[in-house]
């Protein structure tokens, strides 16, 4: 029977073998779904398992969008989101991920945890595997091999357009922080993730900023992109619970007044200490 509530998405990009690799694995691990392969219009070494092919390259943030996009048209309520530069070392169980966020409803994302030579290892340390059979409470997740709500990226509007995708792991931590929702990293599962340069410089260009891109975008959506650090403060911040608390927004993010926001960056100077 294929369980309907969860699709999981393996989304691809020239990876071939390594992409059919990932999707055997996954598959004879996860029989109760159908897991499908999004190729993101490779240009060349096409995985055997594609299922749907864009015809234009959306690159990695506009693959994350558009993996939510299809699960939505598909009727999930949940996104199983796979990126397929990740090596599996203990396999997720999709139905363990599903019956987490099912239980409880303020879980928005059940991630994967990493190996600790992975690339996020450093910057993202409580991603790292604890060795335990458990699935704890993070600050916030980078998106390589999670389940995630989708009505929780609904509700603050969706992710703006972006090749790079930088910046959406912080506008999910801080939605989710100050609406009191939880981000899980499950250490019942394993990935290693050591990134592919050479892809992403194919994709995108070598001359390609991911940090200038993302500076540039939310600065226009939230009037100072330096919002989005509103995951790592330690206390509520009135203006920053206007901005993303259940008050209900448009799509235009930038509800502050210049004041409002100079108010916020200023707390969050003071309650972080590297604050930039």
């Amino acid at each position: 029977m294929i369980m309907k509530r969860t699709l999981p998405i393996i989304l691809e990009y020239c990876g071939g073998e390594r992409t059919d690799r990932l999707y055997e694995r996954m598959s004879a691990f996860n029989q109760s779904y159908e897991i499908h392969v999004l190729d993101n219009a490779s240009p060349h070494t096409l995985s055997r398992y594609v299922t749907t092919r864009n015809s234009i390259n959306s690159f990695i943030g506009g693959g994350l969008c558009d993996c939510l996009d299809f699960a939505e048209r598909r009727g999930a309520e949940f996104l199983f989101f796979v990126s397929n530069d990740i090596e599996l070392v203990r396999e997720p169980s999709i139905e363990h991920f599903e019956s987490v966020a099912a239980s409880d409803p303020s879980a928005a994302l059940v991630g994967v945890s990493i190996t600790g030579d992975s690339a996020q290892a450093r910057v993202y340390p409580w991603m790292i595997n604890q060795g335990e059979n458990g699935d704890r409470i993070v600050p916030h997740y980078d998106p390589l091999c999670c389940l995630i709500r989708i009505e929780f990226i609904r509700r603050f509007g969706g992710f703006p357009p972006s090749k790079g995708g930088w910046g959406y792991d912080w506008e999910m931590a801080s939605y989710a922080k100050f609406r009191n929702l939880k981000i899980i990293c499950s250490d019942t599962a394993l990935i290693r993730h050591l990134g592919d340069r050479h892809l992403s410089y194919q994709a995108l260009g070598n001359g390609f900023n991911k940090w200038e891109e993302m500076k540039q975008i939310y600065n226009q959506r939230y009037g100072d992109y330096r919002l989005l650090l509103a995951w790592r403060i330690s206390r509520q911040i009135a203006e920053l619970e206007i901005q993303f608390g259940e008050v209900p927004r448009s799509a235009n993010k930038t509800g502050l007044t210049d004041a409002d926001r100079e108010g916020a960056l200023n707390k969050m100077r003071n309650e972080i200490p590297d604050f930039f």
